[in-house]
């Protein structure tokens, strides 16, 4: 008797790194210390931003996709981003804005073709060309979002860094 696989939901993102990184854990520990909003350290995901949101993939469609993200970032070159100011989803989410470079926007365009070759992939209505690219810094804000806003304004600094995926 052979035992069935459940398939696994997903995300693709792109990690921030070195003072991106940093800088991002700081501010959303401090607004979780500040607000109590502490769901974004609950979660325990490195600071981010998400490239396709939630998707279903069993053993074989997760291994595919890895094969796909490997093959991708082989065959093509970094792009840059820029990452810096605060907006929001109100009154439930505060993020630090991405701002694709023309390369980045092209590049990710790209990778949105790819996966969609593999039609068991499900689209919904936040992602690809509707994407927004952003950085969480705290969600479920709700009373505290303009007070969240208030604190981080002063605090803004921007930052010049590349793409690159990974798969949750």
């Amino acid at each position: 008797m052979s035992q069935e696989t459940r398939p696994e939901t997903l995300i693709l993102y792109c990690a921030l790194s070195g003072e991106i990184q940093e800088y991002q854990n700081r501010l959303i520990r401090e607004v979780a210390d500040k607000f109590g909003l502490k769901k974004i350290i609950t979660l325990n995901v490195e600071p981010h931003f998400t490239l396709k949101y939630w998707f279903r993939a069993d053993e074989s469609q997760v291994i595919a996709v890895q094969k796909l993200l490997s093959g991708f970032c082989s065959m093509n070159l970094k792009a840059p981003i820029r990452v810096g100011g605060f907006r929001g989803f109100y009154p439930s989410v505060v993020y630090s804005v991405i701002d694709f470079s023309d390369e980045a926007f092209a590049l990710i365009n790209k990778l949105f073709f790819e996966l969609r070759k593999s039609t068991w992939i499900e689209w919904n209505e936040f992602d690809a060309e509707k994407l927004i690219p952003h950085s969480t810094i705290a969600e479920d804000c709700n009373d505290h979002y303009e007070d969240v806003m208030d604190y981080l304004d002063g605090k803004e600094k921007i930052f010049e860094s590349f793409t690159g995926a990974a798969l949750i």
